[in-house]
C-alpha cells in the first residue's frame, strides 16, 4: 500500500501517555512519546498561537511538537522518503504538522525563514489504517460525472430564511447575522473558469441545490459559513443561501450527510473550522469533514480554525491551478501553501494565513499492489499496537 517514499505515522493518545507507530517499506518503529497531559498543553499552546499570529508561543511549541511527535522517527524519515501521512488521535487532530519546525526558530518574528515541515515532505492525513486499506482495495471503477467541478458560494446580507424558525430560532438569529464573503464568490467562479466547471454563487448556492447536484461532480468547493456544534458534533451545520421555495432550511447538518450518497473524488470545504468537532475514542474527530467521508467522498480539503477570507482565495486558486498541471492533491497542496509563503508579506507569511487547510486523502502516490506480506504487517501491527495500549489503558 505504501510507496517507497511514503512513511505513515499514527499516534494513540491514552489518559497518560501519547504513543507513536511509524510504518514504512523498511519496517515498524514504536515509541513513548510522552505525558499526555504534557502534550495536550504544548498543543494547546501551538493552537492559541497559530489563531492569535503570537510568532514567540507558536514558534517554541511548534518546535517542541515536531522534536516529540515527529523527531523520533527521523531515521526512518530521511533518505528517500518524501510524503507523509499522520493518522492523528485525540487533540493532535487539531494542528496541522506542516507547521511544525524541524529547527529551533530564531528569536525574532522571522515567517518566511522557519524550517516548517511542509518544506521537507508532503503531508496527507488518514482518521484511520484500516480506512487506507477499504480505499486500497475498493473497486477501481472511475464514476461518470456530468461536470469537473461544482462550486457553491452563497450570499450573507442579513436576510431571514423563515424557515430557518421551523429548525432553531437561535439559528434564524445567527445566520442573519453572518458577516458576507465576498471573496469567497471570486474563489469558486475562479476555480470554475481553471476546471472549465458549474459556480453556483448568491441566491443560487441553496441547500436544495446541493443535494440536487452533489452526486454530479467529481470536485465538488463549498465557500461559506459553518455553525459547529462541540458538543453534539452531528449538529454541526454549513450555511446556504436562503430559499424560500424549498423544504429545506439552508442548513445542511453533518447528520444529513450521513444517509447522501456523494461519491466526489474531492470536496473543498473552504469555511471556518469544518474539521473541527468533539474527540470520541477510538474513532478521532466527530466533524462536517467526517461527514462528507462517510459520504462516500474519497479526499477532502478542511480547515482547523476561521480561515482568511482573502488568503483562503488565494490558495485555493494556487491549489487547482496545481491539480491542472498533473499535481496529485496532497503534493498540490504543498505546492500551493509553498507559493503562498513565498508571495506573502512578513505578516501574511504567519502560519496562520496558510496552514489552517488540511488534506484528508486516500490517494497513494504509486498505484502498484503492495506485496501481500505488507498488508499482513501493517494490520497486524496496528491490530497489536492498539491493544497492547488498551489494555494498558485499563490498568492506568
Amino acid at each position: 500500500m505504501l510507496a517507497p517514499d511514503e512513511l505513515l505515522l499514527e499516534y494513540f493518545e491514552g489518559e497518560e501517555s501519547i504513543y507513536g507507530m511509524a510504518i514504512g517499506r523498511s519496517g515498524v518503529e514504536m515509541f513513548r512519546l510522552g505525558d499526555s497531559p504534557d502534550f495536550r498543553t504544548a498543543i494547546h499552546a501551538l493552537s492559541k498561537g497559530l489563531r492569535e499570529k503570537d510568532y514567540a508561543s507558536y514558534s517554541a511549541h511548534a518546535h517542541q511538537l515536531f522534536q516529540q511527535a515527529v523527531g523520533k522517527f527521523q531515521a526512518m524519515a530521511q533518505g528517500d522518503i518524501s510524503q507523509l501521512i499522520i493518522i492523528p488521535d485525540g487533540h493532535l487532530g487539531y494542528i496541522p504538522f506542516e507547521a511544525l519546525l524541524s529547527e529551533a526558530p530564531p528569536g525574532e518574528a522571522a515567517y518566511h525563514r522557519l524550517s516548517y515541515l511542509i518544506k521537507d515532505y508532503t503531508l496527507a492525513y488518514q482518521y484511520s489504517a484500516s480506512l487506507l486499506l477499504q480505499q486500497e482495495t475498493k473497486p477501481t471503477d472511475i464514476p461518470s460525472f456530468e461536470t469537473s467541478f461544482l462550486g457553491y458560494a452563497p450570499a450573507f446580507d442579513r436576510q431571514r430564511n423563515p424557515l430557518l424558525a421551523t429548525r432553531s430560532a437561535a439559528d434564524e438569529q445567527i445566520v442573519s447575522e453572518l458577516q458576507d464573503l465576498p471573496y469567497a464568490r471570486e474563489e469558486v467562479v475562479g476555480i470554475a473558469t481553471i476546471l472549465d466547471g458549474q459556480a453556483y454563487t448568491a441566491g443560487e448556492a441553496t441547500e436544495s441545490r446541493f443535494k440536487q447536484s452533489a452526486a454530479q461532480g467529481r470536485i465538488l468547493h463549498l465557500a461559506s459559513h459553518t455553525l459547529i456544534n462541540d458538543v453534539e458534533p452531528l449538529y454541526s451545520r454549513l450555511v446556504f443561501s436562503p430559499d424560500d421555495t424549498s423544504e429545506e432550511d439552508g442548513l445542511l447538518h453533518t447528520y444529513e450527510l450521513y444517509g447522501m450518497n456523494i461519491p466526489a473524488e474531492m470536496v473543498t470545504l473552504s469555511a471556518c473550522n469544518t474539521g473541527l468537532g468533539k474527540i470520541k475514542a477510538g474513532e478521532g474527530i466527530i466533524s462536517l469533514a467526517r461527514g462528507f467521508m462517510y459520504a462516500g467522498v474519497s479526499n477532502v480539503l478542511m480547515s482547523l480554525w476561521a480561515v482568511s477570507d482573502r488568503s483562503t482565495a488565494q490558495l485555493m486558486q494556487y491549489f487547482y491551478q496545481a491539480l491542472t498541471e498533473g499535481d496529485a492533491k496532497a503534493e498540490a497542496l504543498r505546492e500551493a501553501k509553498l507559493r503562498y509563503l513565498q508571495q506573502a508579506d512578513a505578516n501574511t507569511a504567519a502560519p496562520y494565513y496558510w496552514s489552517g487547510f488540511v488534506l484528508i486523502s486516500s490517494e497513494q502516490a504509486s498505484d502498484a499492489s503492495a506485496p501481500a506480506w505488507l498488508y499482513f504487517a501493517l494490520i497486524l501491527g496496528a491490530f497489536i499496537f492498539a491493544s497492547g495500549l488498551l489494555i494498558k489503558k485499563k490498568y492506568y
